[in-house]
């Protein structure tokens, strides 16, 4: 990055019209020069300041929620630029945006990963801020109405703005697919390998405070023997509004990222998490050696066993647990016990 001697002037990134062959594994002797390898080659960063009519931004997001829901969002074409800027080349970048707001950060990763097939991925932080229904009517009755949410904040703007804006950007990615494939004489089946797959999946998790008494809320020194009875029959009773808390807290003791697919491989029971099997409650010990079987022969094998042992309420599950996995060959270390 080259820096003017003039701080009001933009700086640009200093790069060779043509890559010096030492600079590449393979530099081809007659590389042509035109076309969008140039872009690479040279790159204009935006200056300090520059103008543009926000309208260009209020129009979009008016179209994509059907009204004029949020004051002055961001331009999405704008964070997309710069989002480039933070992280050229790197297809697999992380965006922290502390202020999720229209949630316009996470519309222009995903429409960065449908230019080039990336997998980018957006954290958006918004709290549940909520609308006031004289001042911001359009929003107020867009959230309660037209979501049917009990309670309007600007947390239900963000999230459906990115559920609206990744089903238009793979909608457009089909259109254009099928554009291809017209295009060339319909002799190809599909166009899906040419063109980007898009996931425009995300998850959404709340700091709480602790609703089901989950944790000691006092010193230890001063918990009595009944508190820790309570708390130990409050974690060991399985509540089926408490599984996926369950579930994401044991993607965090595996070290899995909170983005990672759970595939349920038999319903409260049984759940597959990367390359690691979750038992959240009891099962036959012979079923769940066929299971593991088969989960081994499988794309993603299974490699680690770990059991919720809260909600584990057979002593004889526990017993031969160790027992089945080192019969199934997996070693002490791949046999985990959480909770």
């Amino acid at each position: 990055m080259a820096f003017r001697d003039d701080h009001s002037e933009p700086p640009f990134r200093k790069a060779h019209i043509r890559p010096l062959p030492q600079e590449m594994d393979a530099a081809p002797e007659d590389a042509d020069s035109d076309g969008d390898a140039d872009d690479e080659l040279a790159t204009q960063v935006r200056g300090s300041y520059f103008y543009k009519q926000s309208q260009v931004s209020v129009r979009h997001l008016r179209e994509l929620l059907g009204k004029n829901v949020f004051n002055n969002p961001k331009d999405v074409d704008e964070v997309a630029r710069l989002l480039g800027y933070a992280s050229p080349g790197d297809k697999n970048a992380i965006t922290l945006d502390f202020f999720g707001g229209s949630g316009t950060t996470a519309e222009a990763v995903m429409r960065l990963n449908a230019e080039d097939g990336g997998t980018r991925q957006f954290i958006l932080v918004q709290i549940p801020q909520p609308i006031d229904a004289k001042r911001q009517k359009e929003a107020h009755k867009f959230v309660t109405e037209t979501l049917g949410k009990p309670e309007a904040t600007i947390f239900e703007i963000t999230a459906e703005r990115i559920r609206r804006a990744g089903a238009k950007l793979v909608a457009e990615l089909a259109t254009k697919a099928q554009a291809l494939t017209l295009a060339q004489g319909g002799l190809l089946p599909t166009s899906a390998q040419e063109m980007p797959v898009l996931d425009t999946g995300f998850r959404v998790f709340e700091l709480v405070d602790d609703p089901d008494a989950l944790i000691l809320q006092k010193p230890l020194q001063d918990a009595t023997q009944a508190d820790m009875a309570a708390l130990q029959t409050a974690i060991a009773t399985p509540q089926p509004a408490q599984l996926p808390r369950v579930l994401h807290n044991l993607l965090l003791a595996e070290q899995l990222p909170l983005t990672t697919v759970l595939h349920t491989i038999k319903p409260d029971h049984l759940y597959q998490a990367a390359n690691v099997l979750l038992i959240v409650k009891p099962v036959p010990l012979a079923e769940l050696a066929d299971t593991v079987r088969a989960l081994q022969t499988t794309a993603t094998p299974v490699v680690y066993l770990t059991v919720y042992a809260p909600w584990i309420d057979n002593d004889n599950f526990m017993l031969g647990i160790k027992t089945l996995a080192e019969s199934l060959g997996y070693s002490e270390d791949k046999l985990r016990l959480r909770g």
